[in-house]
């Protein structure tokens, strides 16, 4: 939903840290029609580790 909301109010760089590569699998192939299309959005970029480890590798 968080992506979802960035979208909708106009976001232009949106990060999104998602550990599990099963979930950005489902959300960018498999039920992307039903998610609106978040994950394949140009506006988005999904990095597949933990909140912890993406605060380690982004600036």
């Amino acid at each position: 939903m968080d992506v979802a909301g960035a979208l909708y109010f106009g976001g232009e760089n949106i990060y999104v840290s998602q550990n599990s590569s099963l979930v950005v699998d489902v959300l960018k192939d498999g039920f992307s029609d039903y998610s609106g299309n978040i994950y394949n959005d140009e506006k988005v970029e999904v990095f597949e580790v933990s909140s912890r480890n993406f605060s380690k590798i982004t600036d």
